[in-house]
């Protein structure tokens, strides 16, 4: 040992330990969440894992394991309350956000909306997403989540994605919260977490076309895409849920504009808000780049409570929307949404 870094306090320490028998504490080793990421992939058997094909750059993970406890409370003849606890079903939820990235969030949609038709021969390609609309239950694909936490590697099988929600702010990224609901996890040696050479989409580069009119005026925009009364579904027999079930698709969202005169669309919402005028909802976040893009229609939207924004110094109007179910946007029945996505990408998700 170099006399530099010697300390004696050490070596008197580690005497006394051989001397008595005792054991030097090991150093602290302490994962980085600095060091957490995330990948994704579609099973082909449901909650049967599977690697992760792409990865995406994640913020505040949350995976929360659900355990149930059966607490025995019958009388036994003293005035204690507890006295046994019995394991329960098990399930977990996951869930994470996302800054906009076009090569990983087809996988997304591929969850939440149940396709993705790739067309295309050279890039960029086009990733279509429509509502699943068939007779074995319109049940979306189920996904495998790898997730490092830093310190330990998880597979969340059987993920199910319930809910997006994007944010557009003109000063920020576009954001994606992802919830859904999973099998409990399982531990995993993992590796991998390689990136493709995709920018996130800052929110400035977002086009809003509503009917066939383009806005210049929007300062926010957020849609949220959910699967309404998603749940695990629990059985005889198993801890874990029989199955992890994805509900009927619900799609509503809110923007704010600058009240310009001259605006397109910002002085039409106050009026277009207080009738029946369902119309074409178009919203495109591209990345400057590349130009790959995400693009969501709703091809038949409602907007509702439209309001007048005097908060600032200058004028502003906000507005509710709801997107209606309609064939346009279904490649069987009807949808409130399709998803478009150019990347360089050749394969589904």
């Amino acid at each position: 040992m170099s006399h530099r870094f010697f300390d004696p306090r050490y070596a008197e320490g580690a005497r006394i330990a051989r001397k008595y028998g005792m054991r030097m504490a090991a150093s602290p080793s302490i994962p980085a969440t600095e060091n957490a990421w995330i990948g994704y992939a579609p099973e082909t058997t449901p909650g049967t894992a599977v690697t992760a094909v792409i990865f995406s750059p994640l913020h505040d993970p949350a995976w929360v394991p659900k355990q149930t406890y059966l607490q025995d409370v019958g009388l036994r003849g003293d005035p204690t309350m507890d006295h046994d606890d019995v394991m329960g079903v098990q399930s977990a939820t996951m869930d994470w956000k996302v800054n906009l990235f076009a090569d990983s969030w087809p996988y997304l949609f591929l969850g939440l909306l149940g396709t993705d038709v790739v067309t295309g021969t050279a890039p960029p390609y086009t990733h279509t997403h429509t509502l699943l609309n068939n007779t074995t239950g319109s049940q979306p694909p189920s996904l495998t989540v790898s997730y490092f936490d830093g310190g330990h590697g998880w597979y969340a099988p059987w993920t199910q994605i319930t809910k997006l929600d994007i944010a557009m702010a003109v000063d920020a990224a576009v954001e994606g919260t992802v919830a859904s609901i999973c099998l409990p996890f399982t531990s995993q040696s993992l590796s991998g977490n390689v990136y493709n050479a995709e920018h996130m989409v800052p929110s400035w580069d977002t086009s809003v076309t509503l009917g066939t009119l383009v806005s210049s005026a929007v300062e926010s925009l957020d849609i949220s895409i959910e699967r309404m009364n998603s749940a695990p579904i629990h059985t005889a027999g198993q801890q874990a849920p029989h199955a992890n079930y994805a509900g009927p698709i619900r799609v509503t969202g809110k923007f704010a504009f600058v009240y310009d005169n001259n605006d397109n669309i910002a002085p039409n919402v106050i009026t277009e808000g207080l009738e029946r005028l369902q119309q074409r909802l178009y919203v495109v976040f591209t990345d400057p780049t590349t130009s790959h893009a995400v693009a969501l229609q709703m091809t038949t939207t409602q907007i509702e409570d439209p309001k007048v924004e005097p908060g600032k110094s200058y004028l502003g109007v906000s507005a509710n929307f709801r997107a209606v179910g309609n064939a346009t946007d279904a490649s069987t029945g009807t949808s409130p949404v399709k998803a478009i996505i150019t990347n360089a990408q050749s394969l589904a998700a």
